[in-house]
């Protein structure tokens, strides 16, 4: 159990290490996304002797109807209601005169084109492959899949807070980690019912484009 639990809380770690200790996004994303990459692939997750194709779908890259149909239903709902709420709730939220700064030595705004591109297309990439397909396994061999998926769910909302507390005012910034925390439940509960990536990767990029959407509006 202590590797399952080094394992969920890797990613933490290395957020934390490159957002609060470095104060640089560029190693941040190196580093977060390099152990959501790395980790699973030194660990098998593809087979060397497999096609690409064979991997894809051993990774739950398969095309359920009813698996997409409920991913892009949930990403339609969320690419709206995120910018929605920022427009009725801005100045509950978070607080642009501070946040701005906060990103510029964040080394954000700098090369904010190619963090929009890895936050859209590889955040969600990596994320569902490592929580909803490489983690859940793991978990579900020695947990019940409700727990496993809780438990999944609860170590990908956790570094959230890394991001969101910086950012968001009290006690918004808690909201929103819930709402991940929810939106991992989901993701997970279709992973476990379809055992297909594809729904969970398509709500989860239109729900990042819906973040991008409010940094576009008010802080560009």
């Amino acid at each position: 159990m202590m590797r399952l639990f080094v394992l969920m809380i890797g990613p933490t770690a290395m957020i934390l290490l490159g957002l609060q200790g470095l104060n640089s996004m560029l190693y941040t994303f190196a580093l977060f996304y390099g152990w959501l990459l790395l980790i699973p692939l030194a660990d098998g997750l593809l087979q060397k002797k497999s096609t690409l194709s064979e991997n894809l779908k051993q990774l739950g890259f398969r095309v359920h109807k009813k698996n997409l149909k409920y991913g892009l239903i949930l990403g339609i709902v969320l690419l709206v209601v995120i910018p929605m709420t920022v427009a009725l709730m801005r100045p509950l939220l978070f607080d642009v005169t501070e946040l701005k700064p906060l990103l510029q030595a964040w080394g954000f705004s700098r090369h904010a084109v190619w963090y929009i591109v890895i936050l859209v297309v590889v955040n969600p990439l990596l994320e569902e492959i490592y929580w909803r397909c490489y983690m859940y396994r793991k978990l579900e061999k020695q947990l019940h899949a409700g727990l496993a998926i809780g438990l999944t769910s609860i170590f990908y909302s956790l570094y959230h807070l890394l991001w969101l507390v910086p950012m968001f005012e009290w006690p918004c910034d808690v909201l929103a980690v819930l709402l991940v925390f929810m939106a991992g439940l989901l993701w997970g509960w279709m992973y476990r019912k379809q055992r297909s990536l594809l729904g969970g990767f398509i709500s989860h990029a239109l729900a990042d484009g819906g973040i991008v959407a409010v940094y576009l509006i008010y802080l560009q």
